[in-house]
């Protein structure tokens, strides 16, 4: 039996299998990766669920460096590491992490711990928003989105996506359990949104225009661009067209695109 090593998120400190990344159980234990993949598929209610459960995982994600497929989510924790190389990045955009000031882009990146610089389309920018105005985002963009499940789909009260859940035996695959809300394609809110938030990203959709004062500011600083000074009685709306302005101008969207 291969001797199985527990990995710990320096970010979020999830702990899953070191060889398949899967997060871990008690029941991997003893038997390989393969053997414990067959035990959860089985048993496994997000592979019973139909529809729209099953785009938060279809596309997996790909090492940027050594090109290593993973078939997991992209949502919870946006830190991943590569089995394979090693190479630390964002689930979500690719972006690579690295730790505070060893990133070098700025000195507020001094003040970040371990982070990636994201593309402001990833979900990491778009996971707090609320679901009408990223549909109306998507709206303005020409892209098609679900707001009621698909065709054949069971639709139960709660939601069936699988998410890692903190027990009393540790971290578990369960699925979401969070209220169904009507108008969310049969998800919950969250994974409604992590939902739109794949397809703003995966569209290179520009979410500029819903993002608030705070939201602007932290992508300049973060970018390591001087912040505007607000002008004698400007408002949030005209303070926020001018950030946009620099925004759009310094930081093209497809400058920054992990892809």
């Amino acid at each position: 039996m291969e001797n199985l090593k527990r990995l710990v998120c320096p970010d979020c400190n999830a702990v899953m299998c070191a060889s398949c990344r899967r997060p871990w159980e008690k029941e991997h234990q003893g038997i390989s990766c393969e053997a414990f993949a067959a035990l959860k598929d089985a048993n496994d209610a997000e592979a019973q669920a139909a529809g729209l459960a099953k785009l938060l995982i279809e596309d997996g994600i790909d090492c940027p460096m050594c090109h290593f497929r993973y078939a997991l989510a992209k949502g919870g924790c946006m830190h991943f590491r590569c089995t394979q190389c090693q190479h630390d990045f964002c689930s979500g955009c690719s972006k690579p992490f690295k730790m505070g000031q060893k990133c070098g882009v700025s000195d507020f990146c001094g003040k970040l711990g371990l982070h990636a610089h994201h593309p402001r389309n990833c979900l990491f920018y778009l996971r707090d928003k609320d679901p009408e105005d990223l549909q109306k985002l998507l709206d303005m963009s020409g892209v098609k989105y679900n707001r009621d499940p698909p065709d054949g789909m069971e639709v139960k009260r709660t939601c069936q996506v699988m998410e890692q859940k903190e027990t009393s035996d540790g971290l578990i695959d369960d699925c979401c359990g969070k209220e169904v809300e009507e108008g969310f394609a049969g998800l919950c809110r969250i994974h409604y949104v992590e939902y739109l938030g794949q397809l703003v990203n995966k569209h290179k959709v520009d979410p500029i225009q819903i993002f608030e004062v705070d939201d602007l500011e932290l992508v300049l600083r973060r970018a390591n661009l001087r912040l505007l000074s607000r002008r004698y009685r400007e408002n949030d709306v005209q303070y926020s067209e001018r950030l946009i302005k620099i925004i759009k101008d310094e930081l093209p969207l497809d400058d920054m695109d992990g892809s």
